[in-house]
């Protein structure tokens, strides 16, 4: 199995001025070489920047856990035909031309194209412009009847838990990461018995061992948990599944990777309609989800970034 990861900086512009169709056909071209060559694992794109007189420098890179390039590749692997070997060529029906385009598109915005790769580890792609920032409304703010609300981020893949962990605490949520269903249920019952209950789990489907469905299964035949709010993360469109969805309660599905912004409203509405529904008969209590969770082993880390948009110039 092969997942597509997306991490934007937190705080950064949502919005700048420029080629948005060179843009596109350059991280189109990485994403698709990464791709190629990588069987297992996953696709990371990451998205930083950092301001200066002239807008925003913007760093993306594609990094991948696939086949890697040998050391004496990494100096031709912009030219044109360039390929790993032969080998490569023939299996992955690929002459290497794409990445020869990205680079002279990269040139002609004025940027700087790279790689850092090891043979049999993974590659990592990146470029930096630099685009003016566009005009842009204020900073989406998390309203304050959900600030503090306490979240648990059930994936198993490392990587999604670290950017998740990091989008709940620049929207100012109370997060907490397990690395499976079994370690998820742990911490849910250990903050019910603290006394500091979930406020919403976000839980990814497609995990070894117990499923999302199962974990959710769980979660809801048992007694003190059962109307815990839970949004599902799926890799693939599971429209089918929406019967089974429905069945198990699931109070919203998220494809990933999906949108901060997405995200961000999904998991806001959903928490006020819990506590809202709950008001009347439980008061809020406070309290910390970390203080409350010690059987939690999973480290609190990382669908997602996704590109910022971009205007094109008029």
């Amino acid at each position: 199995d092969l997942e597509l990861i997306v991490r934007v900086q937190p705080g950064l512009d949502g919005q700048f001025v420029g080629d948005v169709g060179r843009i596109r056909q350059i991280v189109t071209n990485l994403l698709g070489n990464a791709v190629k060559f990588t069987d297992e694992g996953h696709v990371l794109v990451d998205v930083t920047g950092e301001r200066v007189p002239a807008g925003t420098k913007l760093t993306i890179s594609v990094t991948d856990t696939g086949i890697g390039l040998a050391e004496d590749k990494l100096k031709v692997v912009f030219e044109k035909f360039s390929q790993v070997d032969t080998s490569s060529t023939r299996r992955h029906e690929g002459t290497g031309l794409g990445l020869a385009i990205t680079s002279r598109l990269v040139e002609m915005m004025g940027g700087e194209i790279g790689v850092d790769s090891a043979e049999g580890k993974g590659s990592t792609f990146w470029f930096t412009i630099t685009l003016p920032r566009a005009e842009q409304g204020g900073q989406r703010i998390t309203p304050v009847d959900v600030t503090g609300a306490r979240v648990l981020i059930v994936d198993d893949n490392a990587v999604n838990r670290s950017i998740l962990s990091e989008q709940m605490a620049s929207w100012m949520f109370d997060s907490c990461a397990a690395e499976s269903g079994a370690e998820g249920l742990k911490v849910l019952i250990a903050a019910a018995a603290y006394g500091v209950p979930v406020d919403c789990v976000v839980l990814d489907y497609q995990m070894p061992g117990m499923t999302g469905a199962e974990m959710a299964r769980i979660v809801r035949n048992t007694a003190g948990l059962a109307h815990t709010p839970i949004i599902m993360l799926t890799s693939v469109d599971q429209s089918l599944a929406n019967t089974t969805y429905r069945d198990l309660g699931i109070d919203a599905q998220l494809i990933k990777p999906a949108r901060s912004s997405v995200l961000l409203e999904t998991l806001v509405a959903t928490i006020q309609r819990h506590r809202h529904s709950s008001a009347a008969a439980q008061p809020a209590v406070g309290g910390s989800l970390t203080q409350a969770a010690p059987a939690r082993t999973a480290t609190s880390d990382r669908a997602m970034l996704q590109p910022p948009p971009v205007r094109a110039r008029q």
